[in-house]
């Protein structure tokens, strides 16, 4: 029972009575995608194989290979890790017990190529000999019994070599006895020799006894030049040593002439007897705190690693997901300037925080770029960052993203190409180019091809052009008609020649330039192709190409409301931008860039965030051509309200019921777009009026929805009036 007569006011929100689906412009990414691996970075990946430096190592797998990578001879080295580089070495020094070794006659250590260091490992092999008569039956028996005089038969052991008379029987020791060794292999049966000349040799590898180890370099005698101080005493003096001097030597590169490379099978050959040629800036050894001479040094052993980077063609088929920073390293590896794709990700995911795709290619040419248009196609991507300065490769995208703004498709994009900076003009150039002789002057001064057109209207050659012939230069002094000039006396040909290979450019000066970037993308010239510049940019202190710029903008379309500009919008991730308004072309200059439909990034100083200057597309006929959040925001209501009517389709008959319908959810989708608001830029609709909503006339089965919309602009002018 109420308390007294009131009326209740209940404020709700009507329901809609249609599933409202708000599209998502997804951004993507599209260039080369490396799978690099580095010596220094993933060098437990990289291990190949133990280098034989006797017979090589044929048929080496690539390690850390994936599926369908494609490699290039300039993208791919061998390095040889703990390797052992002979420096030196000799088979008849002698030591003292001080640990003095004397080298070879003529032995230098200290000579170019041979340069032993404190700290090199000196590998020592004595060489014991025992000399004495020795007497065998030649009874046949293997081992052979031989007895020996005048030899300590306690100092012979298995293994040692046998010679007698200086080569007339060899053999090795099997077995010692009192007096007598025998030997293998038999002497033969009826070979009887008594009281003969007998040696018997062992080579013995003689270490340290403190530590076990084989001795180390203390000192090189500059003096000298023969003699090296050990590290420690030797048991005994003694002469018939060998020695070798090595020194261990990381991250050795082998050069390309020691192995050779299968791209399509994907393995290398390893040639024996390597070498390696060792640069004395990033070379550390082991021990020793100087470095190798850049001289070439026998390998004695080594373990090998190949790195190389291969074009992935992975994300070509099936782009790559990015729903957040970690998933860029974790499927695209490394995400600096040596991996394109995955530092384009890495800028657009940036300027973005949204889900965005990237897309790799299956070859870096035209025809790689065009095949990836089909996966634009299949996923439907809406704004598209290429990686690439090529215009040719933009005019692909765009051509395809006009395509598919057709009614029956509706599949709207915008893709993003970047400028160089242009600083040639190539009026002309061909292999038809002929030298004449000048009958004024009787000099060779005039060139000719009757192929050309020097006149040109739009591209002419004009005096002060550089001329290149077979590599020489000539300035081009007059044009003399469609098909000849003059060069200047100063640079007269040699010799009268025909079909010559030649090229005419010319040096363009800032407003050439500026007048060039705004023609380039004039030419493209279509709402659905953005064109940015600067050409250079800097990401964390490197340089690296302007297309990297192509993934802010891909970010912020994707990333903010349909209806948001973009205009003065700051960069995340980029640091600087090069040749542009702080550094090269002046306000004027960029005028006329912009005139022709380019995007261009600014900084107010060399150390400001830079920023988008005006948000164009290469079509600047109309505000609803020319402003990307117009296009974009006129493109986000179309498949919105698409999505609004498509799920009638096949599921009711043309009826009025139909039409009522029809009528009800796309008034409740005006609604909704009217009313979704956010600060600063409003609404994406600012109201709509159903004009025509009825039965087609020419097809009963098709019904016509005329909307009339009105939808906001951004801000560009303010016209403040000082009236005093």
């Amino acid at each position: 029972m109420a308390i007294k007569p009131l009326v209740l006011v209940f404020q709700e929100l009507r329901q809609p009575s249609v599933n409202i689906i708000n599209p998502t412009l997804s951004g993507c990414v599209i260039g080369p995608h490396y799978h690099l691996k580095t010596y220094d970075e993933h060098k437990d990946e990289l291990f190949a194989v133990k280098y034989d430096v006797l017979s090589g190592n044929s048929g080496v797998n690539m390690p850390a290979a994936v599926p369908g990578m494609v490699l290039k001879a300039e993208d791919f080295k061998v390095y040889l890790d703990d390797a052992r580089a002979r420096i030196s070495k000799g088979t008849a020094g002698s030591i003292d017990e001080s640990g003095l070794l004397t080298g070879d006659t003529g032995e230098d250590f200290t000579s170019e190529g041979d340069v032993v260091k404190v700290g090199d490992t000196v590998k020592l092999t004595h060489i014991l000999a025992m000399t004495g008569a020795a007497s065998g039956d030649g009874d046949g028996a293997n081992p052979e019994r031989i007895t020996i005089t005048d030899i300590d038969d306690e100092n012979v052991v298995e293994g040692d070599l046998v010679d007698v008379d200086s080569g007339t029987y060899t053999g090795t020791v099997s077995a010692v006895g009192a007096g007598y060794v025998e030997v293998t292999p038999a002497i033969g049966t009826g070979v009887n020799f008594s009281a003969a000349d007998v040696e018997i040799t062992r080579e013995r590898v003689v270490r340290d006894v403190s530590t076990g180890q084989t001795y180390a370099v203390k000192e090189v005698d500059s003096s000298a030049k023969n003699k090296l101080q050990l590290t420690s005493d030797f048991p005994f003096a003694a002469s018939n040593v060998a020695y070798e001097v090595t020194r261990k030597v990381d991250k050795a590169e082998l050069t390309d002439s020691y192995y050779s490379l299968d791209l399509n099978a994907k393995t290398v050959d390893l040639t024996p007897a390597g070498k390696v040629t060792v640069d004395e800036l990033d070379r550390e050894i082991e021990n020793y705190s100087g470095l190798l001479s850049a001289t070439d040094a026998d390998i004695d052993k080594a373990l090998v690693y190949i790195e190389y980077k291969a074009l992935d063609v992975s994300y070509a088929h099936i782009p790559a997901k990015i729903t957040k920073a970690a998933d860029i390293s974790a499927q695209m590896g490394i995400t600096d300037g040596r991996n394109p794709l995955g530092l384009g990700a890495t800028v657009m995911f940036g300027n973005s925080q949204a889900v965005m795709y990237a897309i790799g290619l299956e070859s870096e040419d035209l025809a790689g770029w065009t095949k990836a248009v089909d996966a634009i196609n299949r996923g439907g991507y809406y704004a598209q960052a290429l990686l690439t300065q090529d215009a040719s490769i933009t005019a692909v995208f765009k051509s395809n993203n006009v395509a598919n703004e057709a009614p029956e498709k509706a599949k709207y994009g915008l893709c993003i190409g970047n400028h160089s900076l242009p600083d040639l003009a190539e009026p002309a150039g061909s292999d038809a180019g002929a030298t004449l002789t000048d009958p004024a002057t009787s000099t060779i001064i005039v060139f000719q091809d009757a192929t050309a057109d020097f006149t040109d209207t739009a591209n002419p050659v004009l005096p002060g052009d550089t001329l290149t012939v077979g590599g020489t230069t000539h300035i081009i002094d007059s044009v003399i008609n469609s098909n000849r000039v003059k060069v200047m006396p100063a640079d007269a040909f040699v010799s009268e020649d025909s079909g010559l290979t030649y090229t005419i450019t010319r040096e363009l000066t800032k407003d050439q330039q500026a007048a060039t970037l705004a023609a380039t993308s004039s030419a493209l010239g279509n709402k659905r192709a953005i064109m940015t510049y600067s050409d250079l940019c800097v990401i964390e202190g490197e340089e690296e190409p302007g297309y990297y710029l192509n993934c802010v903008v891909a970010g912020m379309i994707s990333g903010l409301p349909s209806q948001a500009g973009i205009t003065n919008k700051g960069a995340a991730v980029i640091e600087k931008v090069k040749n542009t308004n702080w550094d090269y072309f002046t306000d004027d200059q960029l005028d006329v860039i912009a005139t022709g439909g380019t995007l261009i990034f600014v900084q107010d100083e060399p150390d400001s965030l830079p920023y988008i200057r005006h948000q164009l597309t290469t079509d600047t006929s109309l505000i609803e051509t020319s402003e990307i959040s117009v296009v974009k925001n006129n493109d986000y209501l179309s498949l919105f309200f698409k999505g609004i009517v498509k799920p009638y389709l096949g599921e009711w008959n043309v009826t009025q019921d139909l039409l009522d319908a029809l009528r009800t959810a796309v008034s409740q989708g005006i609604e909704f777009q009217k009313s979704n608001k956010v600060a600063k830029i409003g609404a994406p609709l600012i109201d709509a009026t159903i004009q025509t909503l009825e039965i087609s006339s020419i097809s009963p089965d098709r019904v016509e929805i005329y909307l009339d919309t009105t939808q906001p602009k951004p801000l560009n002018t303010i016209g403040l009036h000082m009236i005093l």
